[in-house]
Order: structure tokens, then sequence, then C-alpha cells
């Protein structure tokens, strides 16, 4: 497969889980407990995944990432298809007659180059951020 044939578009500005603890339980106790309680919650997300999940991929497959913008609606991950600007770029990068250009006036669309890991200072769980 070729990889210039692929581009992933997210979405940030979202909260949502990033790191969950799992306590282990004995066997008479049922599976796992999840520590939502403690569970590291950022706004590097679409609502739903987080960017550690969309954008794994940022040094091999063009990863795009849409910010908030005055100029547009706001769509968390159920609805980012409605969002015009994700649609101008899928538009272009499957049926542009010219080498594809992801920006868009307001500089909403950023390139995402690299995920760097932070640990959450309350929880001590790792979390993601786009470079």
């Amino acid at each position: 497969m070729k990889k210039k044939r692929i581009l992933i578009i997210c979405r940030t500005g979202y909260q949502a889980f990033q790191s969950i603890r799992i306590i282990k339980t004995s066997k008479e106790e049922p599976d796992n407990y999840f520590d939502f309680a403690n569970a590291c919650r950022t706004k590097d997300s679409d609502g739903r995944v987080p960017h550690i999940s969309s954008c794994c991929y940022c040094d091999s497959v063009l990863t795009l990432v849409i910010q908030d913008s005055i100029l547009y609606r706001e769509y968390s991950h159920g609805f980012v298809l409605k969002d015009e600007r994700m649609q101008k770029l899928v538009n272009r990068f499957l049926f542009g007659d010219r080498a594809f250009n992801y920006k868009i006036p307001g500089g909403s669309v950023k390139k995402v180059n690299r995920l760097k890991q932070h640990t959450d200072r309350r929880s001590h769980l790792p979390f993601w951020t786009i470079e």
C-alpha cells in the first residue's frame, strides 16, 4: 500500500481520557476496575479519540489537525465530517489536480510533526501532545 494515498485528519480541543489506571482484582471479584476518578483527562482529542491514537503514524503518514477557529463551527468527534474544512481537505487530497496543499485561511489546520509525551502532575499518568 502506498502511504502517499493515505491522509489522517483529527480534531483537537475537546476533553477526553488519555490515560486510565487499571486496578487488578482478586479471583473472587470482577476482573478489573478502571480508576476514572484519578484518570488523566486533557483537551488533546476530538472528544472521544486522544491524539496518541489518531496521530501515532504522523512520522510516516501525512497527519493534519484541525483546531477551533472563529470562522468555523465547532464539531467534536461524531460530527467532524460536517466541518467544511474537513470536506475541503478531503476533496483537495482525493480530487485535486495539483500538489496537495492543506493550508486554509486562518491557520486552523496544521501538520502534525510528532507526538510529545508528558506526565500528568496529579495522577502521574502519561499523556501526549502534538507538535
